[in-house]
C-alpha cells in the first residue's frame, strides 16, 4: 500500500510537469505535408479561368493555396512551401444563365461543380504561364489527390420562367456579378460565391471536411473575385478565393495527448510493480 501512494504521488507529480511543460497547444493535424485546424481557412494568392458568355458553355480553372490560416492553429496553419509541399486545386462548373442587369453591369448562375486539390512535393506549379492552358492544368493537377468536392446549393433552383439550360429544377451552385464593357463576354472584373460538398473519391483528407457545418449542411464554402488578367498568362480573368470550412472530426489538443499517454504509462509501470511485489 506504502508502495502504491508512493508511486501514485511521483506520478502525479511528473503528470503536472509534464502538462505545466507541454503549456497550450495549437489544435492542428497534418495530412500529406498539410497542416490544418478544426476551423480551417483557405486563402489562395491567385486564381486562373477562362470566360463563360453562353449558357451550357463550361468554366475552367485552377489555383494554388499560398496559406490555411485558423484561430485553432494560432493563425497560420500551413503556407505554400511548409512540408515541401505546394497545394494546387482545379475547378469546373456549367453556366446555366447570364443575364445583363443594366448597360454594364451582368450576372450569372451556374450548376454542377467541382474543387479538386491536389498536394504535390515537385513544387512544380506554372502559375498560368506554361505552353498553353492545358500545360498548366496539367501542372496544377499532377500530384496526390488531397480533396474531393461537389457543387452544393448556393441558390433557389432554376424553375421554368430562368430558362436554365439544364431546364427547371436544376440546382444552382455558384452565383457570380461581374462587370463588363460593351458585351457579356468582355468581362472587367467581378466576384461569386458558392457552396460545396464532400465527396467519395481518393481525397486523402476527404473524411476530414465531411463536416455538413455551412449554413444549409454543406461542406465548405467559397468566395472568389476576378478581373481581366493583363498580365499575358494563358487564362484571361485572374483574381483570389477564400474557402471556408471546418473539420469532421475534433482535432485533438497536442499537450493534451501528451498528458494522456503519460498517465497511461504511468498506470500501467504502477500496475507491473504491484504484479512483481
Amino acid at each position: 500500500m506504502a508502495l502504491g501512494r508512493k508511486l501514485g504521488s511521483l506520478a502525479g507529480i511528473a503528470t503536472a510537469a509534464l502538462l505545466f511543460a507541454a503549456g497550450p497547444a495549437s489544435a492542428t493535424i497534418t495530412v500529406d505535408g498539410i497542416t490544418f485546424g478544426e476551423g480551417a481557412v483557405f486563402k489562395t494568392g491567385a486564381i486562373w479561368e477562362n470566360v463563360v458568355d453562353t449558357a451550357g458553355q463550361t468554366l475552367t480553372g485552377m489555383g494554388i493555396v499560398t496559406q490555411i490560416v485558423g484561430g485553432d492553429c494560432g493563425g497560420v496553419c500551413w503556407a505554400d512551401g511548409d512540408n515541401g509541399r505546394e497545394l494546387t486545386f482545379t475547378f469546373t462548373y456549367t453556366l446555366e444563365k447570364i443575364t445583363a442587369l443594366d448597360a454594364d453591369t451582368g450576372e450569372a448562375w451556374f450548376s454542377g461543380g467541382t474543387l479538386n486539390f491536389y498536394v504535390d512535393p515537385a513544387e512544380n506549379f506554372t502559375y498560368g504561364f506554361g505552353a498553353n492552358q492545358a500545360a498548366d492544368l496539367a501542372a496544377a493537377t499532377d500530384g496526390t489527390q488531397w480533396l474531393n468536392l461537389f457543387g452544393a446549393q448556393a441558390g433557389a433552383d432554376c424553375v421554368a420562367a430562368d430558362g436554365c439550360f439544364s431546364g427547371a429544377g436544376t440546382e444552382i451552385t455558384l452565383v457570380s456579378n461581374f462587370e463588363f464593357a460593351g458585351d457579356l463576354g468582355a468581362v472587367l472584373a467581378g466576384d461569386g460565391a458558392g457552396f460545396f460538398d464532400v465527396v467519395a473519391g481518393p481525397g486523402s483528407a476527404n473524411a476530414y471536411f465531411n463536416s455538413n457545418t455551412q449554413p444549409s449542411g454543406q461542406d465548405m464554402g467559397m468566395d472568389t473575385d476576378f478581373r481581366a488578367d493583363d498580365t499575358e498568362s494563358n487564362f484571361p480573368l485572374t483574381g483570389s478565393a477564400s474557402l471556408r470550412a471546418r473539420t469532421a472530426v475534433a482535432v485533438p489538443e497536442p499537450g493534451t495527448l501528451a498528458v494522456l499517454g503519460f498517465g497511461l504509462l504511468g498506470l500501467s509501470w504502477m500496475r507491473r510493480r504491484k504484479v512483481r511485489v
